[in-house]
Protein backbone atom coordinates (compact mmCIF):
# COMPACT_ATOMS: atom_id res chain seq x y z
CA UNK A 1 0.00 0.00 0.00
CA UNK A 2 1.22 3.71 -1.25
CA UNK A 3 0.83 6.22 1.59
CA UNK A 4 0.57 10.08 0.47
CA UNK A 5 2.90 12.21 1.72
CA UNK A 6 1.59 14.74 3.46
CA UNK A 7 3.78 17.60 2.57
CA UNK A 8 3.54 17.25 -1.15
CA UNK A 9 0.42 18.84 -2.45
CA UNK A 10 -0.75 17.79 -5.81
CA UNK A 11 -0.72 20.04 -8.70
CA UNK A 12 -3.43 22.37 -9.50
CA UNK A 13 -4.73 21.49 -13.08
CA UNK A 14 -5.47 23.75 -16.00
CA UNK A 15 -9.11 24.32 -15.40
CA UNK A 16 -8.67 24.55 -11.52
CA UNK A 17 -6.05 27.96 -12.86
CA UNK A 18 -8.55 28.95 -15.27
CA UNK A 19 -11.73 29.35 -12.66
CA UNK A 20 -9.54 30.87 -10.02
CA UNK A 21 -8.40 33.60 -12.34
CA UNK A 22 -11.86 33.77 -13.64
CA UNK A 23 -12.91 34.40 -9.70
CA UNK A 24 -10.17 37.01 -9.51
CA UNK A 25 -11.30 39.11 -12.80
CA UNK A 26 -14.59 39.16 -11.54
CA UNK A 27 -13.92 40.46 -8.27
CA UNK A 28 -11.63 42.97 -10.28
CA UNK A 29 -13.81 44.20 -11.91
CA UNK A 30 -16.59 44.06 -9.47
CA UNK A 31 -14.84 46.35 -7.73
CA UNK A 32 -13.69 48.78 -10.57
CA UNK A 33 -17.48 49.08 -10.62
CA UNK A 34 -17.50 50.27 -7.29
CA UNK A 35 -15.18 52.44 -7.55
CA UNK A 36 -16.04 54.23 -10.35
CA UNK A 37 -19.76 54.93 -8.72
CA UNK A 38 -18.11 55.80 -5.72
CA UNK A 39 -16.31 58.46 -7.97
CA UNK A 40 -19.21 59.33 -10.39
CA UNK A 41 -20.98 60.81 -7.04
CA UNK A 42 -17.64 62.63 -5.51
CA UNK A 43 -17.65 64.63 -8.87
CA UNK A 44 -21.47 65.41 -8.64
CA UNK A 45 -21.47 66.48 -4.93
CA UNK A 46 -18.59 68.50 -5.99
CA UNK A 47 -20.10 70.01 -8.33
CA UNK A 48 -22.79 71.10 -6.36
CA UNK A 49 -20.75 72.06 -3.58
CA UNK A 50 -19.35 74.46 -6.17
CA UNK A 51 -22.36 75.98 -7.99
CA UNK A 52 -23.58 76.55 -4.57
CA UNK A 53 -20.46 78.02 -2.84
CA UNK A 54 -18.79 79.73 -5.75
CA UNK A 55 -20.39 83.02 -5.60
CA UNK A 56 -19.37 83.08 -1.85
CA UNK A 57 -16.02 82.81 -2.45
CA UNK A 58 -15.03 85.00 -4.64
CA UNK A 59 -12.80 82.21 -6.15
CA UNK A 60 -12.58 79.50 -8.67
CA UNK A 61 -13.75 76.26 -7.66
CA UNK A 62 -14.20 74.56 -11.19
CA UNK A 63 -10.86 72.81 -9.70
CA UNK A 64 -11.47 72.56 -6.65
CA UNK A 65 -11.40 69.04 -5.25
CA UNK A 66 -14.11 67.76 -2.89
CA UNK A 67 -11.89 68.11 0.57
CA UNK A 68 -11.10 71.62 -0.64
CA UNK A 69 -14.65 72.16 -1.09
CA UNK A 70 -16.01 70.87 2.32
CA UNK A 71 -13.52 73.04 3.60
CA UNK A 72 -14.51 76.52 2.10
CA UNK A 73 -18.12 75.23 2.86
CA UNK A 74 -17.30 75.19 6.66
CA UNK A 75 -15.27 78.71 6.60
CA UNK A 76 -18.31 80.13 5.04
CA UNK A 77 -20.83 78.39 7.52
CA UNK A 78 -18.20 79.50 10.47
CA UNK A 79 -17.99 82.99 9.32
CA UNK A 80 -21.88 83.37 8.62
CA UNK A 81 -22.51 82.04 12.33
CA UNK A 82 -19.86 84.45 13.78
CA UNK A 83 -21.30 87.29 11.86
CA UNK A 84 -25.11 86.48 13.46
CA UNK A 85 -23.51 86.09 16.90
CA UNK A 86 -22.12 89.48 16.98
CA UNK A 87 -24.57 91.03 15.53
CA UNK A 88 -27.85 89.91 17.69
CA UNK A 89 -25.14 90.71 20.58
CA UNK A 90 -24.81 94.60 19.42
CA UNK A 91 -27.44 97.39 19.40
CA UNK A 92 -27.23 98.55 16.02
CA UNK A 93 -26.79 102.08 16.94
CA UNK A 94 -23.77 101.48 19.57
CA UNK A 95 -20.48 103.25 18.37
CA UNK A 96 -18.61 100.59 16.96
CA UNK A 97 -15.11 99.97 15.58
CA UNK A 98 -14.54 98.07 12.41
CA UNK A 99 -11.28 95.42 11.94
CA UNK A 100 -10.04 93.35 9.22
CA UNK A 101 -9.49 89.32 9.98
CA UNK A 102 -7.88 87.00 8.44
CA UNK A 103 -8.94 83.64 8.17
CA UNK A 104 -7.41 82.42 11.11
CA UNK A 105 -9.42 85.25 13.18
CA UNK A 106 -6.49 87.30 13.60
CA UNK A 107 -6.58 90.78 13.52
CA UNK A 108 -5.14 92.30 10.40
CA UNK A 109 -3.54 95.95 10.47
CA UNK A 110 -5.51 98.86 12.05
CA UNK A 111 -9.09 99.47 13.22
CA UNK A 112 -11.37 101.51 11.25
CA UNK A 113 -13.94 103.78 12.37
CA UNK A 114 -16.79 103.11 9.30
CA UNK A 115 -17.36 99.96 7.69
CA UNK A 116 -16.44 101.17 4.15
CA UNK A 117 -12.43 102.29 5.33
CA UNK A 118 -12.53 98.44 6.43
CA UNK A 119 -13.66 97.09 3.19
CA UNK A 120 -11.30 99.37 1.27
CA UNK A 121 -8.49 97.87 3.98
CA UNK A 122 -9.62 94.62 2.52
CA UNK A 123 -9.53 95.37 -0.77
CA UNK A 124 -5.80 96.44 -0.64
CA UNK A 125 -4.86 93.60 1.54
CA UNK A 126 -6.54 90.98 -1.28
CA UNK A 127 -4.72 92.29 -4.05
CA UNK A 128 -1.23 92.12 -1.93
CA UNK A 129 -2.19 88.17 -0.79
CA UNK A 130 -4.32 86.18 -3.48
CA UNK A 131 -5.87 83.38 -2.42
CA UNK A 132 -6.14 84.84 1.33
CA UNK A 133 -9.73 85.54 2.84
CA UNK A 134 -10.63 88.70 5.11
CA UNK A 135 -13.47 89.29 7.11
CA UNK A 136 -14.45 92.55 8.40
CA UNK A 137 -15.91 92.65 12.14
CA UNK A 138 -17.83 95.34 13.67
CA UNK A 139 -17.14 95.24 17.91
CA UNK A 140 -18.95 97.75 19.89
CA UNK A 141 -17.63 100.20 21.62
CA UNK A 142 -17.76 99.46 25.33
CA UNK A 143 -17.17 101.84 28.63
CA UNK A 144 -15.56 100.39 31.36
CA UNK A 145 -16.37 101.83 34.99
CA UNK A 146 -13.98 101.34 37.86
CA UNK A 147 -14.86 101.39 41.34
CA UNK A 148 -12.98 102.78 44.32
CA UNK A 149 -13.38 101.60 47.84
CA UNK A 150 -12.44 103.42 51.16
CA UNK A 151 -11.91 100.62 53.93
CA UNK A 152 -12.31 102.37 57.33
CA UNK A 153 -11.28 100.06 60.42
CA UNK A 154 -13.10 101.19 63.24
Amino acid sequence: MIYADPRITPSPTVEDLAAKLARAESVVHDMTAVIAAKCEQEMKLSEQIADAIGTMLELDTSDMELPELVAALIDVARIEKASAQVASMEPEDAPGVFMVLDSNGRLTGPTHDTAKKARDHVELLAAKREGHRFVVARRIAICSTSVAVDWKED
